[in-house]
């Protein structure tokens, strides 16, 4: 990708980079939940002020974890407007063709 071209490859590689894409935030959310459920798992060991400080630290992972998530989902959604706007953009090239084509034919 060359800096202020954007995205450039095929249809095809722009939906296989899209499912990698949500394959990755998919596993990202499962492994993060099993973490988050065995952090969970220690709450009661927690008290006072120290039980403050794990609730922020819990209210931070959760923040973070969404965040990460939706950048993922982003990522995803930027791919598949990529490939879809390639793909308009190969028909309309290949109309622009077509009709230049048949200019010609009709010239004899």
């Amino acid at each position: 990708m060359s800096a202020g071209q954007g995205f450039q490859g095929t249809v095809a590689q722009f939906t296989d980079a899209e499912g990698k894409v949500t394959e990755v935030r998919a596993q990202m959310d499962q492994n993060l939940s099993t973490l988050r459920d065995r952090i969970e798992a220690t709450r009661a060991g927690w008290q006072g002020e120290a039980q403050k400080a794990f609730d922020h630290v819990m209210m931070r992972f959760d923040e973070d974890a969404r965040g990460m998530n939706q950048a993922l989902q982003r990522i995803g959604e930027l791919l598949r407007e990529a490939g879809s706007k390639y793909e308009r953009s190969e028909q309309q090239q290949q109309e622009i063709l077509g009709a230049v084509n048949r200019g010609f034919d009709a010239l004899g």
